[in-house]
Protein backbone atom coordinates (compact mmCIF):
# COMPACT_ATOMS: atom_id res chain seq x y z
CA UNK A 1 0.00 0.00 0.00
CA UNK A 2 0.95 3.79 -0.91
CA UNK A 3 2.21 5.59 2.05
CA UNK A 4 -0.01 8.49 1.22
CA UNK A 5 -3.39 6.02 1.37
CA UNK A 6 -5.19 7.28 4.00
CA UNK A 7 -5.65 5.49 7.15
CA UNK A 8 -9.37 4.13 7.15
CA UNK A 9 -8.30 2.39 3.37
CA UNK A 10 -5.32 0.68 5.17
CA UNK A 11 -6.25 -3.28 5.47
CA UNK A 12 -4.32 -5.05 8.12
CA UNK A 13 -4.05 -9.11 7.56
CA UNK A 14 -3.54 -11.78 9.78
CA UNK A 15 -0.81 -13.40 9.01
CA UNK A 16 -1.06 -16.13 12.15
CA UNK A 17 -3.73 -17.09 14.84
CA UNK A 18 -2.06 -14.78 17.48
CA UNK A 19 -2.97 -12.01 15.50
CA UNK A 20 -6.40 -13.32 13.99
CA UNK A 21 -7.23 -13.46 17.91
CA UNK A 22 -6.47 -10.07 18.32
CA UNK A 23 -7.69 -8.96 15.01
CA UNK A 24 -10.97 -10.97 16.49
CA UNK A 25 -11.12 -8.86 20.01
CA UNK A 26 -10.13 -5.66 18.09
CA UNK A 27 -13.17 -5.56 16.16
CA UNK A 28 -15.13 -6.42 19.23
CA UNK A 29 -13.79 -3.25 20.62
CA UNK A 30 -15.28 -1.60 17.81
CA UNK A 31 -19.02 -3.04 18.31
CA UNK A 32 -18.94 -2.35 22.00
CA UNK A 33 -17.72 0.99 21.63
CA UNK A 34 -18.99 2.65 18.62
CA UNK A 35 -17.46 5.56 17.14
CA UNK A 36 -17.92 8.12 19.43
CA UNK A 37 -16.59 6.40 22.46
CA UNK A 38 -13.40 7.51 24.17
CA UNK A 39 -10.57 4.88 24.11
CA UNK A 40 -7.59 4.16 22.54
CA UNK A 41 -5.76 1.47 20.52
CA UNK A 42 -2.47 1.19 22.17
CA UNK A 43 0.56 -1.87 22.51
CA UNK A 44 0.93 -4.00 19.69
CA UNK A 45 -1.77 -3.25 17.24
CA UNK A 46 -1.08 0.37 17.16
CA UNK A 47 2.59 -0.38 16.72
CA UNK A 48 1.62 -2.50 13.66
CA UNK A 49 -1.19 -0.26 12.53
CA UNK A 50 1.71 2.54 12.43
CA UNK A 51 4.28 0.36 10.74
CA UNK A 52 1.91 -0.15 7.96
CA UNK A 53 0.32 3.12 7.31
CA UNK A 54 4.02 5.00 7.01
CA UNK A 55 5.68 1.77 5.36
CA UNK A 56 8.53 1.58 7.64
CA UNK A 57 9.63 -2.00 7.53
CA UNK A 58 8.68 -5.60 8.23
CA UNK A 59 11.64 -5.82 11.31
CA UNK A 60 9.38 -3.45 13.37
CA UNK A 61 6.03 -5.67 12.96
CA UNK A 62 4.78 -6.66 16.48
CA UNK A 63 2.27 -9.54 16.85
CA UNK A 64 0.31 -9.64 19.51
CA UNK A 65 -2.45 -12.19 20.11
CA UNK A 66 -4.65 -9.45 22.31
CA UNK A 67 -6.06 -6.22 22.22
CA UNK A 68 -4.79 -3.37 24.53
CA UNK A 69 -6.75 -0.08 25.12
CA UNK A 70 -6.45 2.63 27.03
CA UNK A 71 -9.28 5.13 28.51
CA UNK A 72 -9.87 7.72 31.17
CA UNK A 73 -9.89 6.59 34.91
CA UNK A 74 -13.99 7.63 34.88
CA UNK A 75 -14.67 4.62 32.61
CA UNK A 76 -18.78 4.03 31.70
CA UNK A 77 -18.65 0.64 32.94
CA UNK A 78 -21.89 -0.28 32.41
CA UNK A 79 -20.85 -0.04 28.86
CA UNK A 80 -17.72 -1.52 28.96
CA UNK A 81 -18.10 -4.81 31.23
CA UNK A 82 -21.93 -5.27 30.05
CA UNK A 83 -20.83 -4.93 26.31
CA UNK A 84 -18.26 -7.05 26.54
CA UNK A 85 -19.96 -9.80 28.26
CA UNK A 86 -22.67 -9.48 25.74
CA UNK A 87 -20.41 -10.46 23.42
CA UNK A 88 -19.26 -13.75 25.62
CA UNK A 89 -16.29 -11.98 27.23
CA UNK A 90 -15.27 -13.17 31.07
CA UNK A 91 -13.41 -10.82 32.87
CA UNK A 92 -10.40 -13.26 33.85
CA UNK A 93 -8.27 -10.93 35.76
CA UNK A 94 -8.42 -7.55 37.16
CA UNK A 95 -8.39 -5.76 33.97
CA UNK A 96 -8.34 -8.54 31.65
CA UNK A 97 -11.07 -10.21 29.42
CA UNK A 98 -11.16 -13.07 27.69
CA UNK A 99 -13.84 -15.05 24.82
CA UNK A 100 -13.38 -18.24 23.59
CA UNK A 101 -13.29 -18.59 20.09
CA UNK A 102 -14.59 -22.00 18.41
CA UNK A 103 -13.88 -20.78 14.70
CA UNK A 104 -9.59 -20.64 14.05
CA UNK A 105 -9.41 -22.93 11.48
CA UNK A 106 -5.98 -23.98 12.30
CA UNK A 107 -4.51 -26.30 14.78
CA UNK A 108 -2.53 -25.33 17.80
CA UNK A 109 0.10 -27.81 18.68
CA UNK A 110 0.51 -28.92 22.11
CA UNK A 111 -1.91 -26.93 23.50
CA UNK A 112 -5.66 -27.85 22.68
CA UNK A 113 -8.02 -25.09 23.32
CA UNK A 114 -6.21 -22.77 25.74
CA UNK A 115 -4.88 -20.28 23.15
CA UNK A 116 -8.05 -19.61 21.54
CA UNK A 117 -9.47 -16.68 23.56
CA UNK A 118 -9.93 -13.09 22.43
CA UNK A 119 -8.43 -11.19 24.90
CA UNK A 120 -8.64 -7.41 25.96
CA UNK A 121 -6.84 -5.62 28.60
CA UNK A 122 -8.38 -2.35 29.71
CA UNK A 123 -5.76 0.10 30.51
CA UNK A 124 -6.20 4.11 32.05
CA UNK A 125 -4.17 7.06 32.34
CA UNK A 126 -1.76 8.12 34.40
CA UNK A 127 -2.37 11.08 36.12
CA UNK A 128 0.58 11.20 38.43
CA UNK A 129 4.43 10.94 38.13
CA UNK A 130 3.93 7.55 39.70
CA UNK A 131 1.80 4.99 37.38
CA UNK A 132 0.33 2.28 39.52
CA UNK A 133 -0.53 -0.86 38.76
CA UNK A 134 -3.24 -2.88 40.66
CA UNK A 135 -5.23 0.09 40.20
CA UNK A 136 -9.57 -0.16 41.27
CA UNK A 137 -11.24 1.84 38.88
CA UNK A 138 -14.92 0.98 38.96
CA UNK A 139 -15.38 -2.71 38.85
CA UNK A 140 -11.57 -3.25 37.50
CA UNK A 141 -8.15 -3.41 39.28
CA UNK A 142 -5.73 -1.82 35.94
CA UNK A 143 -2.72 -0.51 35.47
CA UNK A 144 -2.24 3.17 34.69
CA UNK A 145 -0.01 4.32 31.73
CA UNK A 146 2.15 7.59 31.37
CA UNK A 147 1.12 9.46 28.33
CA UNK A 148 -2.38 7.87 27.55
CA UNK A 149 -4.19 11.37 29.16
CA UNK A 150 -2.22 13.15 26.29
CA UNK A 151 -3.56 10.73 23.94
CA UNK A 152 -6.70 10.90 25.29
CA UNK A 153 -7.19 14.42 24.10
CA UNK A 154 -6.33 14.52 20.93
Amino acid sequence: MATDAPLSRLVLRATSVADDLGYVALADLAHVFGKDADYRVIGGHMVTALVARWNLGAELYRETDDTDIGVPPIIQNGILINGLKGLGYEQVEGNRFARRLTDVPVRISGDGESARLATIDVLVGAYTSRPRTNHKVGELYTTEVPGLPTALML
